[in-house]
C-alpha cells in the first residue's frame, strides 16, 4: 500500500504510512527440513522469537469479554474498529500458542471470540454496516469450521475472517485520509462547503474506526473533527464548529500542545480576520453562550493570544463548569512541564506489538 505524499491536513502536515497485518495467522510450518520452506510467519509477520511466550489465556478471555461488555453494557453499535480490536487481542493469545504446538487451543480461543461478537451483536440495529460486515465473515468462518476436524485447518479458517476485518480496517483508514486531504485541498481554495462535506465524511468514517486504542488509529484520521471545525468556522456556524472542536480533542487531547497558527490555513490573511471579527461580535452579543465563548478562545489559543485565550476558557466554565475542552486546555502543561511526556502532536505513534 503504497503512502500519501505529504498533505496538509486542515493545520499540520502529515505523509500516511502504509500498514501492515495485525500480526500473523496461527503458525507453524508442515514438517519438512527448514531450509526446504521459508520461515513460519508468527503475529509479527517474523519467524517465531527465541522462547516465545504464550500470554495467559484467561487474562486476554477476559480483556476481549470486557471490550464486548462496554459497548452491549451502554447499547452501543458494535465498530469495525472494535471488532478488529477484540480479533487483534485474541490473536496476541492465538500465535504465540498455535507457534508453541497449540494448535486446538489457538482454534478455540478464536472461535470463542467469534461466538462471542456473534452473540453480542446479534440484533439487526446492534452493529454498523460495516462491523456487521465482519461478523459474517466471522460466522462463516464459524460454519466452516463445524465442518472440518482438524484444529490446524480450523484455526486458518478463523485467521481467514480475521485478516479479512484487517483489510477492512486499512481500507477504512485510507478512505478517511484522503478525505482529509480532499477536504484540506477545499479549504485552501476558500471551498469551504466542500471542505465542509469532505471533511463531516471524513469524520463519520473515523467513527468507524472506534474501539480500539485512539494512538492506533493514525493521527490525520483522528484530526478530521478539528479541519471539520475549521470549516464549520469559516461559515460562521459557531456552534457546530465548538461542537465539532470537542470531537476533536477526544480523539487528540494532545493537540493543545501544538505550535500552529490558524491564519495560516487561509491563503488571505484577512479573510481569517474578517471572521474573527465577526465572532468577536456573536461572543460580545451572547456573554452567556458558553460554546461560543469557547470557540472564541479556541480561535485565540491558536493565533498566538494565550492571555486572551486563558480568560475565555475561564468565562466558559463560569457558565458551564463540566466543560472538558475548557478544561482540558486550562490544565494542559507542555511537554518539559511534565515527566510523561506525550507524543508531540502530529507524530503517528508506532503500532502496537502484539507479539
Amino acid at each position: 500500500m503504497k503512502p500519501f505524499k505529504p498533505f496538509v491536513l486542515g493545520i499540520l502536515w502529515f505523509s500516511a504510512s502504509a500498514f501492515g497485518a495485525i500480526g500473523g495467522p496461527p503458525v507453524g510450518a508442515p514438517p519438512l527440513p527448514p531450509e526446504t520452506l521459508p520461515p513460519p510467519r508468527t503475529p509479527s509477520a517474523d519467524p517465531p522469537a527465541p522462547g516465545e511466550t504464550v500470554p495467559d489465556r484467561q487474562a486476554v478471555r477476559g480483556q476481549v469479554d470486557a471490550l464486548i461488555h462496554s459497548y452491549t453494557s451502554e447499547k452501543r453499535k458494535a465498530t469495525l474498529g472494535m471488532i478488529h480490536e477484540a480479533i487483534a487481542l485474541s490473536i496476541s493469545y492465538g500465535a504465540p500458542a498455535y507457534n508453541q504446538g497449540d494448535r486446538s487451543g489457538c482454534f478455540h480461543f478464536y472461535a470463542d471470540t467469534a461466538d462471542a461478537l456473534s452473540e453480542a451483536f446479534a440484533a439487526d440495529d446492534s452493529a454498523t454496516d460495516a462491523a456487521k460486515a465482519a461478523l459474517a465473515d466471522l460466522k462463516a468462518a464459524r460454519e466452516r469450521t463445524r465442518h472440518e476436524r482438524s484444529s490446524d485447518r480450523n484455526a486458518w479458517s478463523m485467521r481467514y475472517a480475521f485478516d479479512k476485518t484487517q483489510l477492512a480496517v486499512e481500507t477504512q483508514i485510507v478512505s478517511t485520509q484522503g478525505l482529509v486531504r480532499l477536504g484540506s485541498d477545499n479549504f485552501t481554495a476558500s471551498h469551504f462547503p466542500e471542505a465542509q462535506d469532505a471533511f463531516a465524511s471524513a469524520t463519520r468514517s473515523l467513527y468507524e474506526l472506534e474501539g480500539q486504542p485512539p494512538e492506533l488509529i493514525p493521527v490525520e484520521c483522528r484530526f478530521a473533527p478539528l479541519a471539520l471545525a475549521n470549516s464549520l468556522f469559516a461559515q460562521h456556524e459557531y456552534k457546530a464548529a465548538s461542537a465539532a472542536v470537542l470531537v476533536g480533542l477526544h480523539y487528540v487531547p494532545e493537540f493543545p500542545g501544538a505550535t500552529i497558527d490558524l491564519r495560516s490555513l487561509h491563503h488571505d490573511p484577512a479573510e481569517y480576520e474578517a471572521m474573527m471579527d465577526d465572532l468577536e461580535a456573536k461572543a460580545k452579543d451572547a456573554p452567556d453562550d458558553a460554546t461560543t465563548q469557547f470557540l472564541l478562545g479556541y480561535e485565540y489559543y491558536f493565533t498566538g493570544k494565550k492571555a486572551a485565550a486563558k480568560r475565555q476558557f475561564e468565562q466558559t466554565l463560569k457558565l458551564d463548569p463540566q466543560h472538558v475542552g475548557a478544561k482540558l486546555f486550562l490544565e494542559f502543561k507542555a511537554p518539559e512541564q511534565r515527566p510523561d511526556a506525550p507524543v508531540k502532536p502530529g507524530a503517528v505513534p508506532p503500532a502496537r506489538d502484539r507479539a
